[in-house]
């Protein structure tokens, strides 16, 4: 073992510059500048331009919105475009995030506020690259490299310096298929709970905000639901400040039923507050999370990063609100996590009971 700023690695590998192992005329590209695309130009279908959002771990988001351009943008911008094995970078503010291309971006450009690496596929595997570029110790380093006080950012001669280590090709792509068949299930699994939660949303809006299973019962209609499912709702509606609402069910504040927690930010320029085991939610990781549970997010403070500010931790199953940027954004935390000021939580402390049904 040899030991290198990444920590220890095997002797057998060998060592090169970034720039070294990529392509010799479009290697390591910063996207278009201001003046080059303006918010105008983009149209509703085209082209599509990915920017910092759009970079999942180490996979391309295609369900947050893609702004496009048009056929005659997509050519000017062309020394811009997106092939299969590049590895697409943010280029400020959480410059650790990283997203390797697929076939089904082929041609896809991308915005100002992104690098893009283009390997040489005979000197090392773009899969390979790209899980590197995904160990924590190289994202450790790469947030301290970064040039910025207020704001982290990258630029073509900080990526090209980084030293890469790497086996030969053929164990490169050995390492580089398997893990990419986990990565292939987990997005599967993924896609799967998006399609259960898409039920859950509809069930739910069905039995609470419409109440078909009392209009079902009112007006006698015929249905499949099952009778021990029909029973837990009354059979006529009563009038409240809301409107018609099942009989026997009350209204009040949600604040009467929830406590409301607030959070707050580590001294930034303090790095011992950062990047520890503790995921620190910020308003862009609730919108990204969709109304969803959120298990992950793209901060994370140390122990004494949360003791020394005004943010604590948050146990699981406490929904978080957006109040700045996208303001009304929501999810679940799906573990216990922190959160930043520009987030409201709502922790659930009295359960309501229907007086008809005692539920």
């Amino acid at each position: 073992m040899i030991e290198t700023v990444f920590g220890e690695i095997s002797s057998d590998f060998k060592s090169e510059r970034l720039s070294d192992l990529c392509d010799r005329e479009n290697g390591i590209q910063t996207g278009p500048f201001g003046s080059q695309l303006h918010q105008k130009d983009y149209v509703t279908d085209g082209t599509p331009i990915i920017t910092v959002e759009h970079l999942g771990e180490n996979r391309i988001i295609h369900d947050v919105d893609l702004p496009c351009v048009n056929e005659s943008d997509r050519e000017r911008l062309s020394k811009f475009a997106l092939h299969p094995g590049d590895i697409v970078f943010s280029r400020v503010g959480s410059v650790d995030r990283r997203a390797l291309v697929r076939e089904e971006e082929d041609g896809w450009l991308f915005s100002g506020r992104c690098l893009r690496v283009r390997p040489d596929p005979n000197l090392i595997d773009s899969g390979y690259l790209s899980y590197f570029f995904g160990l924590p110790a190289f994202k450790k380093y790469i947030n301290a490299i970064a040039v910025g006080a207020t704001m982290p950012s990258l630029n073509t001669q900080i990526l090209s310096n980084i030293p890469i280590y790497f086996p030969g090709l053929a164990e490169q792509r050995a390492i580089a298929g398997i893990l990419g068949a986990f990565d292939d299930k987990i997005e599967l699994n993924r896609r799967m709970n998006q399609t259960l939660e898409a039920i859950i949303a509809t069930i739910f809006k069905s039995w609470f905000i419409d109440f078909d299973p009392v209009r079902i019962k009112a007006e006698k209609i015929e249905c499949k639901l099952p009778t021990h499912i029909l029973d837990l709702f009354p059979n006529s509606f009563e009038v409240s400040d809301l409107g018609n609402v099942p009989s026997g069910w009350d209204t009040c504040s949600f604040l009467n039923l929830a406590e409301l927690l607030s959070g707050g930010t580590p001294k930034t320029s303090a790095s011992e507050y950062w990047n520890g085991g503790i995921p620190w939610v910020s308003a862009k990781d609730v919108s990204n999370a969709k109304g969803s549970f959120i298990l992950e997010t793209e901060k994370t403070i140390s122990d004494l990063g949360l003791n020394n500010s005004s943010t604590k931790i948050l146990p699981p199953l406490t929904t978080i609100i957006t109040a700045r940027g996208t303001v009304g954004s929501y999810c679940l935390l799906g573990r216990a996590m922190a959160m930043n000021q520009t987030n409201y939580g709502l922790k659930v402390t009295t359960y309501p009971v229907s007086k008809e049904t005692g539920w």
